[in-house]
């Protein structure tokens, strides 16, 4: 997910859902909503530039995406991918299935 590459222009959380889960696939309301809730932040606010509200957000989209509010993905994890990022060159990893071994996760990725 390229969630700091998405929010290197100020969005509020419904221009954020709008723009990334279009509602041709999501209940955009819904969706903003949901992200509100979980990051304690207006649906009409920008969201703030910063790792810990990326983390956050990282794990409400995760949530939302996967259903049933869950996620895989440990803070430990999250937090390498925020880091990741900032050095911006991340590698796809490959297995020799191609990830789909349903005891594997996808790699968390941000540009």
């Amino acid at each position: 997910m390229d969630i700091k590459m998405k929010l290197k222009h100020p969005l509020t959380l419904e221009q954020f859902v709008s723009r990334y889960a279009p509602k041709t696939e999501n209940d955009v309301g819904s969706y903003a909503d949901f992200l509100s809730d979980k990051l304690n932040l207006e649906k009409n606010h920008n969201i703030p530039y910063n790792d810990d509200t990326h983390m956050q957000l990282m794990d409400a989209v995760i949530r939302m995406e996967i259903g049933y509010g869950q996620n895989p993905y440990s803070d430990a994890e999250i937090k390498q991918a925020i880091e990741d990022a900032k050095t911006s060159s991340v590698t796809l990893p490959t297995s020799s299935d191609g990830g789909s071994s349903p005891d594997t996760k996808p790699t968390l990725l941000l540009p």
